[in-house]
């Protein structure tokens, strides 16, 4: 198992690459697909549309635990910070 942030991108209007974690998931399912260059590549489930691929980027934390929902993925660096840093 795989432990990821959801970061939910940008709106592609302000052309910024970066986004908020909206969620922790262990990607275990291979029915949700296996994460591709941090990208989604298809629904997180078939039920529950929840992560699509565009809107949402899969950033592995395995070696990053501390990462919670509500850190910025800078547009930038793509590093996920504590917004409070």
């Amino acid at each position: 198992m795989t432990k990821y942030a959801v970061v939910e991108l940008d709106s592609a209007e302000t052309k910024s690459k970066g986004g908020v974690v909206i969620d922790i998931v262990n990607w275990w399912d291979a029915s949700w697909g296996i994460p591709e260059d941090t990208n989604v590549i298809k629904s997180y489930s078939k039920e529950d549309p929840k992560y699509v691929a565009g809107k949402h980027k899969l950033i592995n934390i395995d070696n990053n635990p501390d990462v919670q929902k509500g850190w910025i993925l800078g547009d930038k660096t793509q590093v996920l910070r504590d917004p409070n840093t």
